[in-house]
């Protein structure tokens, strides 16, 4: 399986035929759905189109595969990585879905979704790496600016609870672990260890595995959190709902993060 990359987001090829969740996925086929979330749009608005659903036909005919074998559902999470579920769609359907996306998506989907169709397309070739080094330390980077604005929040946290005495001891002790929690929740709908489990990583360990956009959500967050708790004296969990109730946090699938090694 190859990953493009794509402002961060994975988008998922398959450079050669290969099973996925028990269904064939033929090589060339792009995930359609990642291709839309890369671009904060829906597959579902693009396939449920006339214009989709007549072009899906004309490719069907052109090349005498079943329309139901244009697009392939998976469920699920594959191997553990979220990036691979969605529709997978032939290759001239993920053309007319990029032009559908928007002109600067299908330009770049013109250069580099057509390469790994080419029969002498290498995943090692200079020019692919190129592009894996940029992810990387583009990643690094949001890694690290994670890092402050999570000792930023921490500080906050203990700050507050300096300022009230009155807390109890199994909130001052629990505190932290709770309001990661609780921000987890607000940010992939599931806790630490839920999360960790997903990634199939070690415990407190989940950072380091995901991919550039999950680390920004969580880095926005934290930083909303970090100024009602210093800016307004809440109780960090009330700062959680606070910013859970300005709607701009929103509850996203975590993702892996993009191995470029």
């Amino acid at each position: 399986m190859y990953h493009h990359i794509y402002d961060e987001f994975s988008i998922p090829q398959s450079e050669q035929d290969q099973v996925l969740a028990g269904k064939l996925i033929p090589r060339g086929y792009v995930n359609g759905s990642q291709m839309c979330k890369a671009n904060d749009k829906r597959f579902g608005n693009y396939i449920h189109n006339k214009s989709a659903k007549a072009y899906c036909d004309v490719v069907s005919l052109d090349t005498g595969i079943p329309a139901s074998s244009l697009l392939i559902e998976i469920a699920g999470t594959p191997n553990g990585d979220p990036s691979l579920q969605g529709t997978w769609v032939h290759p001239d359907i993920a053309t007319h879905l990029a032009h559908w996306i928007s002109p600067a998506f299908y330009l770049w989907s013109n250069r580099v979704l057509v390469k790994v169709l080419d029969p002498k397309f290498d995943a090692n070739d200079p020019e692919f790496q190129k592009f894996r080094a940029k992810a990387q330390q583009l990643h690094t980077e949001i890694r690290m600016k994670g890092i402050v604005t999570r000792i930023s929040l921490t500080d906050a946290i203990e700050a507050y609870k300096s300022r009230h005495p009155e807390l109890s001891q199994n909130d001052r002790q629990w505190l932290i672990k709770n309001a990661t929690d609780a921000m987890y929740k607000l940010v992939f709908g599931m806790n630490a260890e839920k999360l960790e489990a997903l990634l199939g990583c070690p415990r407190h360990t989940s950072r380091d595995f995901l991919g550039s956009n999950s680390l920004r959500a969580i880095e926005f967050a934290e930083h909303l959190i970090c100024s009602f708790i210093n800016n307004h004296d809440l109780h960090p969990l009330s700062a959680i709902r606070q910013v859970g109730m300005l709607g701009v946090v929103k509850d996203m699938q975590p993702e892996p993060k993009f191995e470029t090694a």
